[in-house]
């Protein structure tokens, strides 16, 4: 995956099978022109918390409904192979229309809400994280265990490849 900033988006400069947009708090319509326009000709993105919110053609092209948004932190849990893991974040709830929910996650009053939904858009696939995914917000932060299912769901590991015409003696960091 990789995080870019908005130019390189808009030349298309774009390295990646996948696109994340973190939580955003705005959008221009040209960033989300861009977005879509990536997805459909093959690309993936991933948003996450308000991004959904950015744009009015978002929830339909990614195929949820939002019900209600945040209004403060809660208590959620998100069940990964028989293991629960608890903690507190600001959720938006969804009801999938097209999409379809590939984890879960479940409010302290029993109420179960897609957490991680994907949908296929042209050539490519959106995905949304119905909370902040990477910003941690004082004490509400996704575990760590629960941030890599979702990337192994959205993206593979098998897919996550790095192509390099360096020399042999050069040595790659990936941040």
């Amino acid at each position: 995956y990789e995080m870019l900033p908005d130019w390189r988006l808009e030349s298309r400069d774009i390295g990646s099978p996948l696109v994340i947009v973190e939580h955003p708090k705005g959008m221009r319509r040209k960033t989300a022109d861009h977005l879509l326009e990536y997805v459909q000709a093959g690309g993936a993105v991933l948003l996450t918390g308000m991004g959904l919110t950015q744009d009015e053609r978002f929830a339909e092209l990614f195929g949820v409904k939002i019900l209600t948004g945040p209004k403060a932190p809660e208590k959620l849990s998100a069940d990964l192979d028989g293991t629960t893991h608890e903690f507190d974040h600001w959720l938006f709830r969804l009801e999938p229309t097209a999409a379809q929910t590939l984890l879960s996650v479940q409010t302290a009053d029993g109420q179960v809400y897609p957490l991680l939904t994907g949908h296929g858009l042209g050539k490519g696939r959106v995905h949304y994280v119905s909370v902040p995914l990477l910003s941690s917000h004082g004490n509400q932060a996704v575990p760590r265990s629960v941030i890599q299912e979702i990337f192994r769901r959205v993206l593979p590991l098998s897919q996550r490849l790095l192509t390099t015409n360096a020399a042999e003696t050069v040595e790659t960091v990936l941040r």
